[in-house]
């Protein structure tokens, strides 16, 4: 599988958990090259207190709307 991001982030790619986004970055989008179901998302951080400000929302293929993920 691939995906590309809007910026480029290599470390989101770089498979090393001790890399980390190192600007400002308000958002990423990351687009898949295929629709596959996800199940799970796993998100590293370095403080755990930093969760709360993590959202993530999906879209649909042909729409601009971006959709909630539901809570656990």
């Amino acid at each position: 599988m691939n995906f590309t991001t809007s910026g480029g982030e290599s470390w989101l790619t770089d498979n090393d958990d001790t890399t980390c986004n190192t600007e400002n970055t308000q958002s990423v989008s990351v687009t898949l090259d295929t629709s596959i179901p996800l199940s799970w998302v796993r998100v590293v951080v370095r403080d755990a207190g930093d969760l709360h400000q993590i959202q993530l929302s999906h879209q649909l293929s042909g729409s601009s709307t971006p959709l909630a993920c539901p809570s656990p």
